[in-house]
């Protein structure tokens, strides 16, 4: 019965050691610039597609979410959106999940699309970007939590969700990951 036991011991230490080294796998490759492209159905003449940029710290995650008002927003009608760059808050990587907050401001949106090389609100109003005067349509909401699945080390996928109001959407890495970049913010 003793050598039951050790081998049971033996065995639960192995799985636990190789689990971690599957975390470490999955997330040691997560850095990097993801893109949701906006549906061509449904495109106009103005650009919503939505990015994730994610950015290993001192060994932590932190990332920004560029996106528009549809995220906080269940239907848009009669009014242009607004553009925003926000911190992903709380981001949590747990072997294939990806869990964040995002907790937008009414300072937060803008008339313009948002570029990538901006990485806050307060940098945007720096580059002459115009605040979104929309808010009289529009129904804030805040914050809204996020999660979804890291299928592999370059597909984010958010599963439909009308409880939270998302949408489904898979975002695919678009540039590699430059380890001598500053921080995010």
């Amino acid at each position: 019965m003793k050598i039951f036991f050790k081998y049971i011991i033996v065995l639960c230490l192995l799985m636990s050691y190789q689990c971690s080294n599957i975390d470490k796998q999955d997330t040691r490759n997560i850095s990097g610039t993801y893109l949701w492209k906006y549906p061509t159905e449904f495109a106009g003449t103005l650009n919503e597609d939505n990015w994730i940029i994610i950015q290993k710290v001192n060994n932590k995650f932190e990332g920004l979410y560029y996106g528009t008002t549809d995220e906080f927003d269940k239907a848009r009608e009669g009014y242009l959106p607004g553009y925003c760059v926000l911190n992903m808050e709380e981001l949590r990587i747990d072997g294939d999940t990806i869990r964040f907050i995002l907790s937008p401001k009414i300072n937060d949106f803008f008339n313009e699309y948002i570029d990538i090389s901006i990485k806050s609100s307060q940098d945007a109003v720096k580059k002459g970007y115009t605040h979104w005067s929309n808010f009289d349509h529009f129904p804030f909401k805040t914050p809204k939590n996020y999660q979804g699945l890291l299928i592999d080390s370059s597909t984010i996928f958010f599963e439909e969700d009308s409880y939270n109001g998302m949408s489904e959407k898979k975002f695919i890495k678009e540039a590699q990951y430059n380890p001598s970049a500053k921080p995010l913010y």
